[in-house]
């Protein structure tokens, strides 16, 4: 299935509900740290289509009366959001004049577009002051207010666009997707309906032949979608945005579910625990942060206690038992961070896992991107697909009876467990050693690919290609200096702490069936 019906299908699924959950700001979450906020409202005073006075008010506001919102469209210059309302963050000498374009924006290419009847003749009577008074007093008056946090709006004849223009959201909602001057009948790609095609879900995830302006005229032939499927298509995106791009350990990667059978309500729920398994995983860091600091608090603690013992002559019962308290401890709070602190691999299944007794009923797509979320495009940098949930289980259970650990660390390692970073992650690893991580993520991500893709499809390895890697193992550290202790290498003196690794790895890639015959 391609990445459009895919996003087609999650879209035909969400309510207006979902939607207006993950494009609404709630204001007190995006509050500037308890500051107190200003409020600066222009308000136009419109007669028979026709504005008398603009007034700068200064008075405060129920956010019960306001709708603020994400970006909805444009770049630099040219961003809009749904309402002319803002919440604001200005710098010190920042003036909240800088901000009226946010706002003329809005007007034209959100309100007036979806506001209806007298309400249009409203907004555009607003559009037609800011176009021909550009030096207005109260305009002028704007720059004079500068730094701080803000609410910055725009109402007409005392109310707030939220209160008297309700339909510009479900006009919206209804129609988030543009039609293209080359529309026309046709058929839905996804419907097989005749019906008006030659709408664009406006971000770009197809070709550039499919949705380069200069190209417009072939929507129709490569993906010709009706107002219905490309709004489909935009909205599930707008949710995946906001629910189901996944950050972890310096990966930024969408799940995609994609359901066996046809199930609305199954589908919804499988969302849901997506989202739910993206939560999980958003906390993570926090908690191993904290589980990190207390480790190295315990384990100086420790020693300072252990030291101060062995300078005398003999042990008193409490300071033994005060070291073994703290001892055990320690040992706990290690044994949380290795449980926590999971491989790839390891956390593909821990959120495969949210799915619970639907688990059998998906596969899940993988998709590691670069997005722009200011244009709604974004650059696809690998892919693992149709993953099976119960085989992603079975391969962690049989990593877990081998010993065998997927995760990239340079702390210090459990000598009991086989490290697949020592043949498969040699690059990342010596790229975090001499700090340029930052310049290399597109190669260390290939790395982690290569890796994911040979545990988790059909690819394997071949014999001579796992041979090799030991051997660079062998001879080189992650710095990628020599194995070398006064001109004998290092495997000839320990070659057992080689090859018991080297055989463990070649058995469990034998016994997941990944050795190229």
């Amino acid at each position: 299935m391609s990445l459009s019906y895919k996003l087609w299908k999650i879209g035909s699924i969400l309510s207006e509900k979902d939607i207006k959950e993950v494009i609404k700001i709630n204001p007190d979450a995006n509050s500037n740290g308890g500051e107190e906020q200003e409020y600066i409202n222009l308000n136009f005073n419109i007669k028979e289509s026709k504005v008398i006075s603009l007034e700068l008010n200064k008075n405060s506001i129920s956010k019960d009366k306001m709708f603020f919102t994400k970006k909805m469209g444009g770049a630099g210059g040219g961003i809009y959001y749904l309402y002319p309302n803002l919440q604001l963050k200005l710098k010190e000498k920042e003036s909240i004049k800088t901000k009226l374009p946010l706002l003329i924006n809005t007007m034209k290419k959100s309100v007036l577009c979806f506001s209806q009847n007298r309400n249009q003749e409203l907004s555009q009577a607003v559009v037609d002051f800011f176009d021909n008074n550009t030096t207005d007093d109260v305009i002028a008056s704007l720059d004079k207010i500068i730094g701080g946090y803000f609410w910055f709006w725009i109402s007409i004849n005392g109310r707030t666009l939220p209160e008297s223009m309700p339909e510009i959201w479900t006009s919206w909602f209804e129609k988030p997707v543009n039609k293209l001057k080359e529309s026309g009948p046709g058929y839905d790609i996804f419907t097989n309906q005749e019906t008006l095609v030659g709408y664009r879900p406006e971000f770009k995830i197809f070709s550039y032949d499919q949705y380069h302006d200069s190209l417009n005229y072939r929507v129709k032939e490569n993906l010709p979608l009706s107002l219905e499927s490309a709004g489909n298509i935009k909205l599930a995106w707008i949710y995946i945005l906001e629910k189901l791009i996944f950050f972890y350990k310096g990966l930024e990667y969408i799940i995609i579910p994609n359901m066996i059978s046809d199930d609305p309500k199954a589908y919804q729920k499988i969302l849901d625990r997506l989202v739910r398994a993206n939560n999980a995983t958003k906390r993570k860091p926090g908690k191993l942060d904290a589980l990190w600091k207390e480790e190295k608090k315990l384990k100086s603690a420790l020693d300072r206690l252990k030291k101060k013992l062995g300078r005398k002559k003999t042990a008193e019962t409490k300071q033994v038992g005060e070291i073994a308290g703290m001892n055990k401890e320690y040992k706990e709070t290690i044994a949380q961070i290795t449980t926590m602190d999971t491989g790839l691999i390891t956390e593909f299944n821990e959120q495969a896992d949210q799915l619970a007794d639907l688990k059998n009923s998906v596969t899940l797509d993988f998709i590691f991107t670069t997005i722009n979320r200011t244009n709604l495009s974004f650059e696809v940098k690998g892919a693992i697909e149709d993953v099976v949930p119960s085989r992603l289980a079975k391969l962690v259970d049989v990593m877990k009876s081998f010993g065998i650990e997927d995760n990239i660390t340079l702390h210090s390692k459990n000598r009991d467990k086989i490290y697949l970073q020592d043949y498969f992650n040699r690059d990342e690893l010596y790229f975090v050693i001499n700090k340029s991580q930052k310049q290399n993520k597109n190669r260390i991500l290939q790395e982690r690919l290569h890796l994911a893709r040979l545990l988790l499809t059909d690819e394997k390895i071949t014999t001579e290609d796992l041979l090799t890697r030991f051997e660079f193992h062998r001879e080189s550290d992650y710095a990628h200096k020599k194995r070398i202790n006064n001109g004998i290498r290092d495997w000839i003196n320990f070659p057992e702490n080689y090859t018991r690794q080297e055989n463990k790895v070649m058995k469990f890639f034998h016994a997941i069936k990944k050795i190229k015959e």
